[in-house]
């Protein structure tokens, strides 16, 4: 939150939530993680805030259609 201030925090958590259900969904698909086994979810949370880091913005604006 302090890196990229208020409304691109918000952004860096859903896409860390979003690729993380993404991989996770992959995982159970090919089977290479059962539905008990855990996913670490501090790698997506990383990805999440990187990429609001460099385009939140940019993101922000495209989705608000400024």
């Amino acid at each position: 939150g302090f890196m990229t201030a208020f409304p691109v925090v918000i952004l860096a958590l859903f896409m860390g939530i979003i690729s993380g259900g993404i991989v996770a969904a992959v995982l159970l698909i090919t089977r290479r993680k059962q539905r008990k086994d855990t996913v670490p979810f501090g790698p997506f949370l990383c990805l999440g805030a990187l990429l609001a880091l460099l385009w939140g913005s940019n993101i922000l604006n495209w989705y608000l259609g400024y």
